[in-house]
């Protein structure tokens, strides 16, 4: 295991995060991983269930969502993702309900292809932005955005962002 695997390993360890959060830490450690380990040219190569994806990375939270979503030991992303892959076919029409900034809906339109679609939404401005931006760098004709919020009734209300 190369230093920088290791390193990154041991950051997202449970008890180093609970040291950080202790200690009120937080996001001067996010800044700081994220100037070591972001790539220089702030884009970051991932292959998942044979489609290869493109995402550019903005804020150490971008960084931490690319990293984490395909790891295994980082809970059940892979797995969900996964699910909704093997669920799709080509021309299938298929939505993303709080796209962030397009883990799912960039993988999910590379497998429906141009033949099929997939409508994302995602209400909260610098996620809205990161997604657009992932959807040009990946060459996605095939997404509709959406930015607002979906819920299970017609009101208005506030969203809270990190600030990050």
């Amino acid at each position: 295991m190369s230093i920088s695997n290791y390193v990154r390993k041991w950051t997202y360890s449970f008890f180093v995060v609970k040291i950080i959060k202790f200690l009120r830490l937080r996001i001067f450690m996010r800044w700081t991983y994220y100037f070591i380990f972001c790539p220089k040219e702030k884009k970051k190569q991932i292959s998942f269930y044979g489609i290869d994806a493109q995402f550019y990375i903005n804020t150490p939270l971008e960084l931490r969502l690319v990293e984490t979503s395909f790891e295994e030991r980082m809970g059940d992303e892979r797995a969900l993702l996964g699910g909704i892959l093997g669920s799709l076919e080509l021309g299938d029409v298929a939505y993303d309900i709080g796209s962030s900034i397009g883990i799912h809906t960039v993988f999910m339109a590379k497998k429906v292809s141009q033949s099929g679609k997939v409508i994302a939404f995602e209400p909260e401005d610098m996620s809205y932005n990161s997604l657009q931006t992932n959807i040009r760098l990946n060459s996605l004709k095939n997404v509709d955005l959406i930015k607002i919020a979906l819920g299970n009734s017609f009101s208005e209300g506030m969203l809270y962002s990190s600030g990050e």
